[in-house]
């Protein structure tokens, strides 16, 4: 068990389905967050990589109690926007290649008939 996290805390992050309302109990209260501030910012990133809940999801999450700032989840936050759009360009580029190559089949086809 790392250190500030308590056993319970623990219990429950094993369990994947759990770790919403882990993230939740953490930013109940400010006292809390105060002492598990690490270990919010280590659910964010597994509940990310693991697609636990959505980006929008983890927001709604934490807006609940609204003891979370902003200030909390801004690398995070920042961190996401900046996957999503390297996924769209990719995913752009993919497109464009993929209709070249198909402009490129047709006027192969229409010239060889």
């Amino acid at each position: 068990m790392r250190p500030g996290k308590s056993y319970n805390i623990e219990i429950l992050w094993r369990h994947t389905a759990t770790r919403p309302l882990v993230l939740q109990f953490l930013t109940s209260t400010p006292e809390s967050l105060l002492g598990h501030t690490a270990d919010v910012a280590e659910i964010l990133e597994h509940m990310d990589k693991e697609h636990i809940i959505p980006p929008l999801g983890i927001i709604q999450v934490l807006s609940k109690n609204g003891v979370a700032s902003v200030g909390l989840v801004k690398e995070w936050l920042m961190t996401t926007i900046k996957q999503a759009r390297e996924e769209i360009s990719t995913v752009k580029q993919g497109l464009s290649l993929g209709v070249r190559s198909d402009l490129a089949t047709a006027a192969y086809c229409r010239t060889s008939n």
